[in-house]
């Protein structure tokens, strides 16, 4: 099924129309949040009980990180902005750049995943995200073993190492966990800092920004909190997340059945789904929908009757349901 045997021109066209204002009030967001998640820390009086306010900080913050991908995704299908050099320098430098991550890499890499969704990947063919979900349903046991994991921090030096690793030319870009190793460099030690220093100074710039207001707040320890979030939380919200959108379907080409929409409460789009993420199935069906459009797609595409056979779930406690299901 195509968008066409749905949707009207005009409503393609509708669907399709970008804001700037918008894609700003997306980002802002983003980093208001960020910055009121180290206020609420940073300004709480009560010493005795300020691990509650901690620990609302890293679920934010999780999310948060959770966010800047998210976005990071919308600039990489050019739908986070209309101007076409502020979607590309929004998404590289307030969005990809404080995440370690790369707009033009993550953009290549991700259209196989639109191209390929559900399939075994084979290098140049296949969904090179099959990985992150082809074993669901587990058992609860493995469940909660890879929760806490993610939780203790333990899963987060894979993925940040694999991160320079790829910055660094070393590995092959690849966000789902997989290993390919390019060819040998052959760079005398101060060659590899030249380098390093050139492509992870977008990340080094950002955050040194982030620890000098804090530090001109008068409170710079608030920065582990940015980074115990994207070691701990962050890891959380994300296996969930990837779970939740092709985990425990049917390997078929059909979008309709391969891609799950969940409908999510506002805690849980402060948790597992900023910036309408969770309507996954609906961003495959018209990808380069602006994910504030998004919730209007479903709505058509429900009363039209398309989802009516189609994976939609309610709330993301159904998705732990599924996933222990075996």
């Amino acid at each position: 099924m195509k968008p066409r045997d749905i949707l009207s021109d005009v409503e393609i066209q509708s669907l399709l129309k970008k804001s700037d204002f918008r894609g700003l009030i997306e980002l802002a967001t983003t980093w208001g949040l960020i910055a009121a998640s180290f206020a609420l820390v940073g300004f709480w009086p009560h010493m005795p009980t300020i691990f509650f306010p901690i620990l609302v900080a890293l679920i934010i913050l999780g999310n948060r990180h959770l966010a800047l991908a998210i976005l990071v995704h919308d600039a990489s299908h050019r739908a986070l902005f209309k101007t076409r050099w502020l979607n590309e320098f929004a998404g590289k430098w307030f969005a990809a750049a404080p995440a370690l991550l790369d707009l033009e890499g993550y953009r290549k890499y991700h259209l196989h995943h639109h191209k390929y969704t559900g399939q075994d990947y084979k290098k140049e063919t296949g969904d090179p995200d099959i990985i992150l979900t082809r074993n669901y349903p587990i058992s609860k046991k493995s469940l909660i073993k890879w929760l806490v994991k993610d939780l203790t921090g333990r899963s987060a030096p894979r993925l940040y190492l694999g991160l320079i690793a790829m910055k660094l030319g070393i590995m092959r870009y690849d966000l789902s966990g997989r290993v390919e190793m390019l060819p040998r460099q052959k760079k005398s030690v101060g060659g590899w800092l030249i380098l390093g220093i050139r492509r992870l100074f977008p990340f080094l710039l950002i955050n040194v920004i982030i620890f000098t207001l804090l530090f001109f707040t008068g409170k710079p320890w608030l920065y582990l909190l940015w980074i115990a979030s994207a070691l701990t939380t962050f890891q959380f919200f994300t296996r969930v997340r990837s779970i939740a959108e092709h985990g425990i379907l049917p390997r078929v080409p059909n979008m309709l059945q391969n891609t799950r929409t969940i409908l999510a409460s506002w805690w849980e789009r402060l948790t597992f789904a900023p910036c309408h993420v969770n309507f996954h199935l609906e961003h495959h069906f018209l990808m380069t929908v602006p994910s504030y459009r998004l919730p209007e797609l479903h709505k058509i595409l429900k009363e039209r009757g398309v989802l009516k056979n189609s994976p939609v779930a309610k709330g993301y406690s159904e998705i732990f349901r599924l996933a222990i299901s075996k």
